[in-house]
């Protein structure tokens, strides 16, 4: 009988102590999404920024539901730095670059940032990277002249690198023109 009742108290105490680990399991899961939360609230998780320019206002968005923290931004045309051949070159034509920051964003808003002169070419591409407190992103931002207007097409990317796989977002204006394919192309904009 003595047996019996070891094996029942082992089998019992056993039960307990994955009753016990699976309700610990359980509360560590908790523990983690709470800190997850906590840590995206403070570094803006997920959420990312990316700008978009209408009717010359150059807009920073927040993609996301959580806010973005300490922004740096800089927007430029790389077809302008094409012939720079010198420093000073370089340095004239950055000072034409467009740098701000802004300490914080909501979640899921809009800023105007800046004013901008729109080119008198029918087409003009910028590229963009912001940094923010949870990353970099990098942009290619697209204008051109269609009709009476001005229409826009831009893609963001996590990192510098414009790697598919790290695509975030893609948009273009309804009217922006298209390749045979639908799509826009990035590489020249012609």
């Amino acid at each position: 009988m003595s047996l019996i009742a070891g094996v029942s108290v082992t089998i019992g105490d056993h039960i307990a102590r994955r009753r016990e680990l699976a309700t610990l399991t359980d509360e560590l899961a908790s523990v983690r999404a709470a800190v997850r939360r906590t840590s995206d609230a403070v570094t803006g998780g997920d959420s990312f920024p990316y700008l978009n320019i209408v009717q010359g206002r150059v807009l920073l968005i927040n993609e996301g539901r959580e806010p973005l923290y300490d922004i740096g931004v800089r927007m430029w045309a790389p077809s302008d730095y094409a012939n720079v051949a010198t420093s000073d070159q370089f340095w004239a034509l950055e000072q034409r670059a467009l740098n701000f920051t802004v300490p914080s964003i909501p979640p899921a808003s809009v800023r105007e940032v800046a004013q901008l002169q729109l080119p008198p070419t029918p087409l003009k591409a910028f590229a963009v990277t912001i940094i923010a407190r949870n990353g970099s992103f990098t942009e290619q931002l697209m204008l051109k002249h269609v009709g009476d207007g001005w229409r826009t097409a831009y893609r963001v990317f996590r990192g510098p690198a414009k790697l598919e796989s790290a695509r975030l977002l893609e948009r273009a204006d309804p009217i922006f023109p298209r390749d045979q394919r639908g799509g826009v192309k990035w590489d020249d904009g012609k």
